[in-house]
């Protein structure tokens, strides 16, 4: 059963891995939603647009990532494995 416990951790590192890798990804799909968001609600200059939209495509979609990772992965049952 020793032999198990590192694969457990290991499994719980990637699985925080891909859903950070995730959130990212979706970067691209967030800036442009945030874009027109920000065009129409603000009416910002096109370069201010870009550096505010550029900063809440990564910062945003990391928050809601450690969010999930925070409690909804927090649980006593892990996937099927007690922790």
């Amino acid at each position: 059963m020793t032999g198990l416990l590192p694969v457990i951790f290991i499994f719980k590192k990637h699985q925080k891995f891909a859903i950070r890798s995730f959130a990212l990804t979706l970067s691209a799909i967030s800036l442009r939603l945030f874009k027109y968001i920000i065009v129409f609600l603000l009416q910002t200059p096109p370069m201010d647009t870009y550096r505010i939209v550029s900063w809440l495509g990564w910062i945003f979609n990391l928050v809601i990532a450690e969010v999930v990772i925070l409690y909804l992965l927090k649980n006593k049952k892990y996937n099927g494995i007690k922790t």
